[in-house]
């Protein structure tokens, strides 16, 4: 699980901590260092905050805070790791693309976090045109705030569409921490990750355009080869 925040401020103590609610388990809580990224297209002023949190308990509640110099920022949020593979009865997520930062777009925020709290669903997926923003970091961040309550309790996985490409797409590439070094892409651009029984693969339409002077695309095109025929390799861990 990576948690990520941002501020408008530069920390030089920026901080995660977490514990598990497990009934009788000790809740003695783990500090880590974060990293830091930032980016200036587009005249964005901030600093993107990030940490991996490892030995995670499967299926086991977490609560964690983030802090800085500064503070504290929010109250404990929570979240459930990861089920084990072969305890994994059915993995609930919730898919979908084109939200953008409108009154619509908070209408559908809304119901996804019904559906999170009354349906046990596990992880979310967006599948690209992720904030609408042409190229106005307000609404990007103002997205993230409205998308928050969500991304901050279950796994908040999203892949690049068109809408994102403004500015070479610097605003999808540093605000999302996917999991591109794990999987072997070394990209935010294609990703894969498992979890439960079944095998996610995300990969980006915006590579295929131009294909005669694009070289990304065979690069994508052989990961994606190699990381499906490893998938299938592993159905006796994610048969899905």
């Amino acid at each position: 699980m990576t948690i990520t925040w941002i501020q408008s401020k530069a920390s030089k103590e920026a901080l995660v901590s977490y514990y598990a609610t497990k009934e009788g388990a000790e809740k003695t809580k783990t500090e880590l260092d974060v990293s830091v990224d930032t980016y200036e297209e587009g005249g964005w002023l901030g600093f993107i905050y990030s940490c991996t949190l490892g030995d995670l308990i499967p299926s086991v509640q977490y609560n964690y805070t983030v802090g800085t110099e500064f503070g504290e920022l929010q109250e404990p949020y929570t979240f459930t790791a990861c089920p084990k593979i072969e305890a994994s009865s059915g993995v609930r997520f919730i898919a979908y693309g084109d939200m953008g930062d409108i009154s619509h777009s908070r209408e559908v925020m809304g119901r996804v976090n019904e559906h999170i709290k009354n349906e046990n669903v596990n992880l979310v997926l967006h599948l690209g045109d992720i904030a609408y923003a042409g190229g106005d970091q307000s609404i990007w961040d103002s997205w993230m705030r409205n998308i928050s309550p969500i991304a901050a309790t279950i796994p908040y996985m999203a892949i690049e569409g068109n809408h994102e490409r403004d500015y070479q797409f610097a605003a999808y590439n540093h605000r999302f921490r996917n999991p591109g070094n794990e999987s072997g892409s070394y990209t935010t651009k294609y990703y894969s990750f498992d979890y439960g029984n079944i095998h996610f693969l995300g990969f980006t339409f915006e590579d295929f355009l131009d294909l005669d002077n694009n070289p990304e695309f065979g690069a994508q095109r052989e990961w994606i080869i190699a990381d499906l025929k490893e998938a299938n390799e592993n159905r006796h861990k994610t048969p899905w």
